[in-house]
């Protein structure tokens, strides 16, 4: 799954990925007080921030946005020179997300079968609406079974809320393989900058974020060097990460930037950029996708079993603190596991398959009688 190791440069947005992963996590976990209706103890710290303008930094959905402009930034990066290797990408894109959804979902389902969710009875130790949402229905093995449908066709991610993205990023990889596609017939790529940012404000206005952010980490990728040294460019860059915030909050304007910031700069910080490319940070993004597929549903059963076993008047911080950090460490043992197993497994399965798709129809040997 990880590529970045044949590119050093590309090493840091492995790096970046496996930051992203672990906010996303700690933040939906840090929603058990977030949330609260109201908040029976105070923690300053968090509650100024939580009170503030630059509250978004504390939404996990916050940081997904970095996950979306580094997959546009990297499929942009495809060779696609003919019809044939656009089908094949686009169906290898189908599957790298089907077949670890499904190993995901399938784990998923041991947990409910064991220790069910638990999201509803905590609702009668804490006030908690946006913890009581989720996983209100009752599920049967089938449900699992057909994720990767449920959630890459029809959009349903009942079994796993966190996969509520997958579809529209699935979506946008095609769209960026047909692009490429073009981009290499036509080499057109100044001509691909307005046009492709056209098209991802109207995604955003009309269809899915999601669609909209990825374009435009697609087309970053297009216009790297440019952008990269256009003074003017990082000098409108730098001004509005500094004062948008402030102005006008959380925007889609100011996640575009912010993270393409990030993709972009990085390597011209030295140090930053060599903890981003360290090897425990490069693992950390060769896991990524088990700690997302695996944080959400073991913190609702065993993390929150955990909670419910404390007595009714403990106070919150020590239910809360235990319920978040077995979660943290059963989820980070399942994401090696998943790494090491499942994502294996269908990575190769999958090169298999593309390798033969992509075999020509008729060979030099097939013709060799004939001389």
């Amino acid at each position: 799954m990880n590529k970045n190791e044949s590119k050093p440069y590309y090493r840091h947005l492995n790096g970046l990925k496996g930051m992203a992963c672990m906010l996303i996590m700690l933040l939906h976990y840090l929603n058990i007080y977030q949330e609260l209706k109201p908040r029976p103890h105070s923690f300053p710290p968090l509650d100024i921030i939580i009170a503030s303008r630059y509250s978004f930094l504390l939404r996990a959905s916050f940081w997904l946005y970095l996950f979306f402009v580094i997959s546009g930034y990297l499929l942009a990066r495809s060779d696609i020179r003919s019809i044939k290797e656009l089908f094949v990408k686009s169906v290898s894109r189908f599957l790298r997300l089907a077949l670890p959804i499904l190993f995901a979902s399938l784990i998923i389902g041991v947990l409910y079968s064991i220790w069910g969710f638990k999201t509803g009875a905590i609702q009668e130790r804490i006030n908690n609406p946006w913890l009581g949402s989720f996983y209100k229905q009752e599920f049967s093995f089938l449900d699992f079974l057909k994720a990767p449908i449920d959630v890459l066709i029809l959009g349903n991610s009942g079994v796993n809320q966190p996969y509520w993205v997958l579809r529209d990023m699935m979506y946008a990889s095609v769209f960026i393989y047909v692009l490429s596609y073009i981009k290499k017939k036509t080499e057109t790529v100044p001509a691909l900058f307005p046009v492709v940012t056209l098209i991802a404000l109207f995604a955003s206005q009309h269809c899915s974020e999601t669609i909209a952010v990825c374009l435009f980490g697609a087309v970053i990728s297009w216009n790297e060097e440019r952008i990269r040294h256009a003074p003017h460019v990082v000098s409108i860059t730098v001004g509005t990460l500094l004062m948008l915030p402030a102005a006008a909050g959380y925007t889609l304007l100011f996640k575009v930037l912010f993270f393409s910031a990030l993709v972009l700069y990085m390597p011209l910080l030295p140090r930053v950029n060599a903890v981003f490319s360290s090897k425990p940070m490069q693992y950390l993004g060769d896991i990524s996708f088990g700690i997302y597929s695996c944080h959400w549903p073991v913190f609702c059963s065993i993390g929150l079993s955990v909670f419910l076993r404390f007595p009714v008047n403990t106070p919150l911080i020590l239910p809360a603190a235990a319920c978040c950090l077995l979660s943290v460490l059963i989820t980070l043992v399942l994401a090696c596991l998943f790494h090491i197993s499942f994502e294996r497994l269908s990575g190769t399965l999958i090169k298999a398959l593309t390798d033969r798709m992509l075999r020509p129809i008729f060979r030099k040997e097939d013709f060799a009688h004939d001389r």
